[in-house]
């Protein structure tokens, strides 16, 4: 059983493996489990990659703002748990290791994950994780399709954990949801996550890569402009408020410097945001 190639997400895996094993120190990616979710085809062909392409990877704009971005969400899924939350959802999972790779840590702190995805991802998530990663106890796998107009199962989940604190992350989801199905989601979200809840995401600029993220289900996929007062004041209409707020370009400044020095392009296509309900 593999990974199905949704939304790139076999690809951000094979890149993770490669930053993790073949990158020099300062810019190794911290997701060391990624490879274990890789069918042995993909771990040769990343062994190739890694050895001997390696620089023509270094020139792809994404991968210095894969290794930032990692890093990002680790920080936040800790801070999460340093401030006391109980659970973490993180919607569009794909294969993330996040709930595997600090397990020690969420178990001793009593923190619940709950991983949720397409159908088929998340059912070849939870055979592979279970098979390939060990313990898993403290995970949840749930089905959910942002671009279908209801989730039964996140909403009968969140019913069941009504006035938890929670941080619901969504790393690289946005750009493949209908701007009105992920606007709905958004504001719905706002009513349920409770004053100490937390919300983190990213998006992409309207003005660039228009196609991306396109398809028969998603005609107008979701952006919002790279403009911080904009983007806070959108959000303040859905009831929330801003607690951070960073472009893709100074992330990778601010956690991918060495790669940046080294010559590898800026990716500055995204924004970053950390949001808290309102009221």
């Amino acid at each position: 059983m593999r990974l199905p190639n949704l939304s790139f997400l076999a690809r951000v895996g094979q890149v993770r493996a490669i930053q993790s094993r073949y990158e020099t120190p300062e810019n190794r990616n911290p997701d060391h489990m990624a490879v274990r979710l890789l069918p042995g085809g993909k771990r040769l062909e990343c062994a190739v990659r890694g050895r001997w392409f390696l620089n023509r990877l270094r020139a792809e704009p994404f991968y210095a703002y894969l290794l930032a971005r990692t890093r990002y969400y680790d920080q936040v899924f800790l801070d999460a748990v340093d401030r006391g939350v109980d659970h973490i959802l993180n919607l569009g999972c794909g294969g993330d290791t996040r709930a595997y790779r600090f397990e020690a840590l969420l178990t001793a702190r009593g923190v619940g994950v709950v991983e949720l995805d397409q159908p088929a991802a998340i059912a070849s998530k939870q055979a592979l994780a279970r098979a390939r990663l060990g313990g898993g106890a403290h995970v949840t796998y749930l089905p959910l399709d942002l671009n279908a107009p209801v989730s039964p199962e996140l909403s009968a989940w969140m019913d069941a954990h009504a006035g938890g604190r929670w941080l619901v992350m969504l790393e690289g989801v946005s750009p493949y949801v209908e701007k009105t199905r992920f606007e709905a989601f958004l504001q719905d979200l706002a009513r349920r996550l409770g004053p100490e809840g937390v919300l983190a995401y990213d998006f992409k600029r309207p003005e660039v890569v228009q196609d991306f993220g396109r398809s028969e289900r998603t005609v107008e996929p979701f952006r919002l402009p790279a403009d911080r007062a904009q983007v806070a004041d959108f959000h303040a209409r859905l009831g929330y408020r801003t607690l951070h707020f960073e472009t893709s370009a100074a992330l990778c400044f601010r956690l991918a410097g060495p790669l940046l020095a080294d010559g590898c392009p800026i990716f500055d296509e995204d924004s970053l945001i950390q949001l808290s309900p309102s009221s």
